[in-house]
């Protein structure tokens, strides 16, 4: 099989904050313009919420 360019690959890895959150953000636009949930979407309100008490993005899942 021939290799793939990482480009072409989906990469799993733990959430880091300072190098992940402008593509969590756009993640959350590209679902909202599918899902029309009327979701608040602009950084801010995606930083909130790796706020929330109990929750560290950087451990969890």
């Amino acid at each position: 099989m021939k290799s793939k360019h990482v480009d072409d690959q989906h990469i799993i890895h733990l959430f880091k904050r300072d190098k992940d959150l402008q593509g969590l953000v756009q993640l959350r636009v590209d679902i909202e313009v599918i899902d029309q949930a009327g979701n608040n979407l602009d950084e801010s309100a995606v930083i909130e919420t790796l706020n929330w008490a109990g929750h560290d993005p950087e451990q969890d899942r």
